[in-house]
């Protein structure tokens, strides 16, 4: 029993068909990772292609290290795939903006009264309900007259990664390959107006991009370069023999 429940997640990806080191028992791939966190995301992407599964313990993670695939995720498809960031129902914003008593009707930004809010309740039921229900049963009536889309449908649904699966976006991978334009070699004008706009901004993600970019990324880079032009203006650098 104590071996099912440890390995019970871990046959997620090989379903869907999705290629990735052999987790073990409990452990899932952690024990594979290697003392530079990102050599071990390189190494699979090699080996595995750019989307590849991983487990940390029990918890399956899915890596996606292509740019175009990363571009849809955080930013052109963001709120599909992060769900915990939505506005409140319409009912409870209704609701928030209620009037309840004459003194707030005084005020220059007008609420909603209770009649107002029962009656946009109750069209909602009539007016959303019946047509809802109406399709359903067409759309139920057309799937039984036509069993093989079902099943492909069916087959899509089930295709999905399950709740609470974690998704990585390999940046270290998306870096450096040879179509990143020699990423180890040392280019002072790699990033300059000129030359940024032939470089794809999603092979290079220091601070992410889309709705969950690091919110402190102009601050960050503003302390760097403050820190390093007062350093340089007193100081030089220079390599230890040894290395």
């Amino acid at each position: 029993m104590d071996q099912r429940y440890g390995k019970w997640t871990h046959g997620i990806f090989e379903k869907l068909g999705i290629p990735g080191p052999k987790p073990y028992t409990y452990w899932g791939t952690v024990g594979r990772y290697h003392s530079v966190y990102y050599e071990d995301d390189i190494e699979c992407a090699n080996k595995y292609g750019k989307i590849w599964g991983s487990y940390e313990f029990r918890k399956p993670v899915l890596a996606v290290m292509d740019p175009d695939m990363v571009k849809a995720i955080i930013v052109k498809e963001c709120f599909t795939y992060f769900t915990n960031r939505r506005n409140a129902d319409l009912l409870q914003h209704m609701i928030n903006s209620q009037t309840a008593s004459e003194a707030k009707k005084e005020k220059q930004n007008k609420g909603l009264t209770d009649h107002e809010i029962v009656s946009q309740a109750t069209l909602f039921m009539f007016a959303g309900y019946e047509t809802s229900a109406l399709t359903l049963v067409a759309l139920a009536y057309s799937l039984a007259r036509n069993p093989e889309v079902m099943k492909r449908l069916q087959e899509e649904i089930d295709s999905t990664f399950p709740k609470k699966s974690t998704l990585c976006t390999a940046t270290p991978s998306c870096g450096p390959s040879p179509r990143s334009s020699d990423p180890t070699e040392n280019r002072t004008k790699r990033f300059s107006k000129q030359n940024k706009q032939s470089i794809n901004p999603y092979t290079y993600l220091p601070f992410g991009l889309g709705p969950r970019n690091c919110i402190g990324m102009r601050f960050a880079l503003v302390l760097i370069k403050l820190a390093i032009v007062e350093v340089l203006q007193n100081y030089s650098f220079s390599v230890w023999r040894s290395l």
